[in-house]
């Protein structure tokens, strides 16, 4: 039995959060487990966590404008996280998300811990200019922070191939490995499909849903029966919705607006669109997948390329490609026993990607 010590900023909607309280559930069971994050006791984990967990709020969690509090915050911060590696004393430290990770290396030191970090998206993906009102957004200094400590760590955890080459280029890490996103717990389909095409995510520009709206425009006349779903919320909301008004399409396209349990629609449409222009790993693409969809994928950096075999499990698209796009919803829609076979070979997904194969990748590190 080992001590584990898991550090991610908070436990709310989301990708990270979601795999790192799966892990922290299953190696609860043979292991002693404590789960930290920088949220406070009164914001509620999203997430169900097994009662063996020892959880622990950091209450660090703070926005800072001025150069000061960033400043006196970041030592707070590492002063917190390092007493509370000290105090649970574990054999070893898993942390996710970029900010998680270089805190919980930086406040490890000289603490002779081995200290295993979770890269979420791939450094490529992110633009290291800011443009006012992009949601690609991001401070400089993350990527000069990684470029100084992922080299401390034990290990960098990455989820695609991809990403661990733009890693392994950039970076100066002892050690890479590629552990994808398992499947979560899915029901098997049974339900007739309707004729809709299906996608899922955030309203931001990175999920590309522009492109997949002026895409089903170029087609929607010549495959009329069929409506265009997209389940999510985000801050780009009203521009989409204006956008299909522009286009004259507002009655076939659909906004759902978030939901919890998106493999509901994943059980009843008939097709899914992945738009994205980045991905750090689309879980949502290997959800549809496992739930038999046939599935349309742009190439983004990065993911797709690795989950899908083109022409035999699902389709790929180039990034940004309106027209390419609109021909492959059109092919799919009008060619049924094409839907049923990318459908019958996307399923397998499930095999591939099963918890215990995941989890026992972990266990082989830790």
């Amino acid at each position: 039995m080992k001590k584990i010590l898991f550090f991610i900023p908070n436990l709310n909607v989301g990708g990270s959060e979601r795999v790192i309280s799966e892990m922290a559930n299953y190696f609860s069971s043979n292991h002693k487990v404590t789960l930290a994050t920088w949220s406070n006791e009164s914001e509620k984990d999203y997430f169900h966590i097994d009662s063996k967990i020892e959880r622990v709020h950091l209450d660090i969690d703070r926005q800072n404008s001025s150069l000061f509090s960033k400043i006196y915050y970041s030592l707070v911060r590492i002063k917190k996280i390092r007493r509370t590696i000290i105090d649970i004393s574990p054999d070893v430290v898993i942390s996710f998300t970029e900010a998680s990770n270089i805190f919980s290396i930086i406040s490890s030191i000289g603490l002779q811990k081995k200290i295993i970090v979770s890269e979420r998206n791939n450094p490529e993906n992110i633009p290291f200019t800011s443009n006012e009102g992009s949601s690609f957004e991001v401070n400089y200094k993350w990527h000069i922070l990684r470029k100084i400590f992922y080299r401390f760590a034990f290990t960098v955890i990455v989820q695609t191939r991809e990403t661990e080459e733009w890693i392994n280029r950039n970076f100066n890490c002892k050690k890479t490995l590629v552990i994808a996103n398992s499947i979560r717990d899915l029901p098997h389909p049974k339900k007739q499909r309707n004729k809709s095409i299906l996608a899922v995510g955030r309203f931001t520009l990175q999920k590309g849903f522009d492109k997949l709206i002026k895409a089903f425009a170029l087609c929607h006349e010549d495959i009329d029966e069929w409506k265009l779903k997209i389940v999510g919320d985000g801050e780009e909301m009203e521009n989409l919705r204006e956008l299909a008004n522009k286009l004259n399409i507002n009655n076939k396209v659909i906004f759902i607006g978030y939901h919890k349990n998106p493999e509901e629609y994943m059980e009843t449409s008939s097709i899914f669109v992945l738009s994205s222009r980045c991905e750090g790993f689309p879980n949502v693409l290997l959800e549809a997948m496992a739930m038999g969809m046939p599935v349309i994928s742009t190439d983004c950096k990065s993911g797709p390329k690795e989950i899908i075999h083109n022409e035999k499990n699902g389709l790929i698209v180039k990034v940004d490609d309106e027209l390419g796009l609109s021909k492959a919803i059109k092919r799919l829609v009008n060619n049924e026993e094409l839907r049923i076979t990318l459908s019958a070979n996307a399923v397998n997904v499930r095999k591939e990607y099963e918890l215990n194969k995941t989890m026992q990748k972990w266990e082989y590190i830790i």
